[in-house]
């Protein structure tokens, strides 16, 4: 499908979001009678600075991070939410958030839009655009005002770029035991546009999770599965692919390099394993992440553990997290020949080790009922660039790898 087609389609379903939310605004204002709509939002006002004038720490799809001189666009955002209620059995929910998009500018994307029907009273079918159920908090890690720490522990967040699909689910709840079972099964496909031009497009996503909860324990296990087709308009890898079948006379093996970049559908799967316990005084949130890629996208493992307190409206913590690449380091040594060096040197910007490892020290504020305020402070080690600060393909390579430390302040709010 031409890019240009893809903006319109987008824009279309914005405008016609905005109008959903303007005319039923309309209809609950006008009409004592027919659907129950309320309205609610969230947002976060974010400002980070890091100690090094050589990097730059993103998350997700941002294009602009936070360097020495601090920004306020990555963690940023702004969500609406309209949530419409016809019968004791069906509803609807739709989501926008405004954030900064893959071409650098503000934008606001429809998150969520989807119909619920409640078929039993422990039994919820959805249909639509919703959260892509992979991680512990993926049904409101956008909320800043809903978690504990100032945000998800990128080393781990970082592994699926993807945040929303579009197909269905059913949720199946149950209680055994003074236990509450919840199953979650779905099925549908996901493409977003992320940096460097880069559009992961699955085209049937199928998972499943398991979370289980008694007193002020939780547990949720979770995994899914896709073809997943890397689509890019970066120069670089086609360069490589044409390169690697020039150079395949000289290098035989380089055919099984080949394949990572031709662009094909390959297995994707994902696993995740998080726990949580929530007492008076204390909470822990442990998390263990696994996703397995055949191509140039590298197999992971990633942990993350966060224990704080409360102290009156206070919650200090701190948290470890860290990201590793089980294969080590996939680089290739080419024979030194003119035709190769610049091979090889392509092939390893894709190939270079992603390593990340985090501590952070934070705390939360609760000014009110709806705000809070948190700082953080995290020191980010790393082999190479790291999983947070190589995005862009105009990354200027003055970058040499150091650990770095970065100041955070957000005011979450709800409304």
């Amino acid at each position: 499908m031409p890019q240009a087609f893809r903006t319109v389609i987008r824009h279309c379903r914005l405008s016609i979001v905005i109008a959903i939310f303007s005319f039923s605004s309309t209809t609950a204002t006008a009409q004592s009678f027919g659907p129950d709509v309320s309205f609610s939002g969230f947002g976060t006002l974010g400002y980070a600075i890091l100690d090094d004038e050589n990097a730059e720490f993103r998350t997700g799809e941002a294009i602009d991070g936070a360097d020495d001189s601090g920004s306020f666009e990555v963690d940023s955002r702004l969500g609406l939410q309209m949530d419409v209620t016809f019968n004791t059995a069906f509803s609807s929910t739709f989501q926008l958030i405004a954030r900064e998009a893959e071409d650098g500018d503000v934008a606001a994307e429809l998150e969520w839009g989807f119909l619920r029907w409640l078929a039993t009273d422990n039994i919820t079918i959805r249909a639509g655009r919703m959260s892509l159920p992979v991680y512990s908090i993926s049904d409101f890690r956008e909320v800043g005002y809903a978690i504990p720490f100032l945000r998800p522990p990128e080393d781990l967040y970082s592994m699926i770029p993807l945040r929303r699909f579009e197909g269905a689910d059913i949720t199946i709840d149950h209680e055994w035991n003074d236990a509450l079972f919840r199953w979650q099964f779905f099925a549908g496909q996901s493409r977003e546009e992320i940096f460097d031009n880069l559009a992961p497009d699955t085209e049937l996503a199928v998972g499943a999770s398991l979370a289980v909860e008694r007193g002020p324990a939780r547990i949720r296990l979770s995994h899914v599965s896709a073809d997943v087709d890397i689509d890019s308009q970066n120069a670089n890898r086609a360069a490589i692919l044409a390169g690697i079948n020039q150079a395949l006379p000289l290098v035989p093996s380089l055919s099984s390099v080949g394949a990572d970049f031709t662009g094909e559908e390959v297995p994707f799967f994902f696993n995740a394993l998080s726990l949580g316990l929530n007492f008076s005084r204390v909470f822990v949130d442990a998390e263990f992440t696994q996703r397995r890629v055949d191509n140039w996208v590298s197999d992971v493992d990633g942990w993350s553990l966060a224990v704080g307190t409360r102290i009156g409206d206070i919650r200090p913590y701190v948290y470890v997290s860290q990201l590793t690449e089980p294969d080590g380091d996939r680089r290739i040594n080419l024979p030194d020949n003119p035709q190769l060096n610049p091979l090889e040197a392509g092939i390893n910007q894709f190939y270079a080790p992603r390593d990340q490892s985090t501590i952070g020290i934070g705390a939360r504020y609760n000014l009110s009922a709806n705000l809070a305020l948190k700082a953080q402070i995290d020191r980010i080690s790393r082999d190479e660039i790291g999983i947070s600060f190589n995005r862009v393909s105009v990354d200027d390579g003055t970058d040499d790898g150091d650990d770095v430390t970065l100041f955070s302040a957000t005011v979450d709010f709800i409304f």
